[in-house]
């Protein structure tokens, strides 16, 4: 059973997106439970005592807070849901792109592509239940954990480091082009000797990555630009 949040100023939108959710499931035989929310203040409300949707779809203007301040309070609490934005508007997409964003859907074109959309986020879900886990197991340690923890991992002398969530950190005698081969599919380059996890990175500036948790990476503004690339090519294959 999955859960998601639909927040939006225009109660007429939320029936429809509300609709067209249902009627896909049904369709497909998916459980879900889909909540409403009118008001920005609430749904922030929810976050902060922790209820948890799977996927938030967020109007991003609204008043009092922004579809933007409600994705940024879900990846400072480090939930990893899913992010559609709604805007009749295209002036936030390259912003929204940095932002943990699943979908940036145009409301004036959600007839034709909330179907889509819908295949991808389902197919997206489907295979972050059974999300694939990352074995270390040697004479030196044995740990496992899931890859959507790992924020990045970086050369340390022999050695790889895995900076994972909640501060947790964990090192493997591997090298970083084994672990890109090994990754791939959940890793971008951010040079020849760090891999970086798109789902965690929030913003990449001229001369700077932030990530989650505050890790920051010093860049200069020729690799900004090759991550960008790297970003938007990662994007386009995994969710287009």
């Amino acid at each position: 059973m999955y859960r998601i949040a639909i927040c939006d100023d225009n109660e007429e939108i939320l029936e429809i997106i509300k609709g067209k959710i249902q009627s896909y499931c049904k369709k497909n035989d998916i459980g879900v439970i889909v909540s409403e929310f009118s008001d920005s203040e609430l749904i922030l409300e929810y976050i902060e005592n922790k209820k948890i949707f799977d996927v938030y779809f967020l109007d991003i203007e609204m008043p009092k807070y922004t579809g933007m301040d409600i994705a940024n309070n879900i990846q400072a609490h480090g939930f990893l849901s899913y992010i559609i934005y709604l805007t009749a508007y295209d002036n936030y997409a390259i912003e929204a792109c940095h932002m943990n964003t699943f979908w940036y859907l145009r409301k004036d074109k959600m007839d034709s592509q909330l179907n889509q959309v819908l295949d991808k986020l389902f197919a997206a879900l489907k295979k972050q239940k059974g999300e694939s886990v990352y074995l270390i197991d040697n004479q030196r340690l044995y740990a496992r954990f899931y890859v959507n923890e790992i924020i990045y991992a970086w050369k340390n002398k022999k050695d790889v480091e895995f900076i994972l969530t909640e501060g947790r950190k964990v090192q493997e005698r591997i090298t970083i082009t084994q672990l890109f081969d090994k990754l791939k599919d959940n890793m971008v380059r951010l040079d020849r000797g760090m891999l970086l996890n798109p789902y965690h990175i929030q913003k990449v500036g001229n001369d700077c990555v932030t990530m989650d948790e505050d890790y920051c990476m010093k860049i200069s503004p020729e690799r900004a630009t090759r991550l960008k690339n790297n970003l938007t090519q990662y994007w386009n294959v995994h969710l287009l």
